[in-house]
């Protein structure tokens, strides 16, 4: 993985159990270990494709290296990014109609 991004299209995603705890495993085509899915790549994966796990299937994703904090200290961790084709940016808004109060600010998009 020492920075590379690589393609990857899920296979499935399993609730599976690991030592005491039950965590979301993602399987990928064409490989043979699957990923543990922790609470940050769930939400960009969630962001990208809904929450329906089950829906995931046959989506692909990127998987990549991001520095991140761990246990108070700064460690290379396995994240998720969107595909080339697929945008993670909100949709673009419409311009405002002319006579509008220029004050008011746009609406958020419904998901960041």
């Amino acid at each position: 993985m020492k920075g590379r991004d690589i393609p990857v299209v899920i296979a499935d995603a399993k609730i599976e159990k690991l030592g005491n705890d039950q965590k979301l495993v993602l399987y990928f085509q064409g490989q043979d270990k699957g990923m543990v899915c922790n609470k940050t790549n769930f939400g960009r994966i969630a962001y990208l494709y809904g929450d329906e796990t089950d829906d995931w299937t046959g989506k692909e994703i990127i998987l990549t290296s991001e520095f991140v904090e761990f246990q108070g200290r700064t460690v290379k961790g396995l994240r998720v990014r969107p595909p080339a084709q697929r945008s993670a940016s909100p949709p673009a808004q419409r311009a405002p109609q002319l006579g509008g109060d220029p004050r008011e600010e746009p609406p958020f998009p419904e998901k960041f």
